[in-house]
């Protein structure tokens, strides 16, 4: 008695080469968002950091810009970017300090003694 296999609810996808995993995160982590800020998010991509300058920027933006024309032809990915190394090397930095000076943020603060005493969960009830 021969036994049917089953098939998987979902083909099995392809794999994905590791050169377009970064791109495939961008862009579905743009779509998770309101559908309304989709192209907004897209059209403009800040890359940061050290490796920025390596070519990763460019590679980024042609990766993500293949990924969204072949559902959103419309769609137009910008990168934005500093013009310099050092700029781009201190962009995690600057957005750090700029968000934490704001005073929206100053009520999500948790200071050492607080989480000491709360623990982990100090973060769930401040930043919800």
């Amino acid at each position: 008695q021969q036994q049917q296999q089953q098939q998987p609810a979902t083909p099995p996808q392809p794999p994905v080469p590791e050169a377009d995993l970064l791109a495939r995160a961008v862009v579905e982590t743009a779509l998770q968002c309101d559908s309304d800020v989709h192209n907004t998010l897209l059209g403009s991509l800040v890359v940061a950091g050290g490796n920025a300058c390596d070519g990763v920027s460019e590679r980024l933006h042609r990766d993500v810009q293949r990924l969204v024309s072949a559902s959103y032809p419309a769609w137009h990915v910008r990168p934005v970017c500093p013009p310099s190394h050092c700029d781009r090397a201190n962009l995690a930095w600057l957005g750090g300090s700029i968000l934490g000076s704001l005073s929206t943020f100053h009520e999500m603060w948790v200071a050492a003694r607080e989480y000491k005493e709360v623990g982990p969960g100090i973060l769930d009830s401040k930043c919800p």
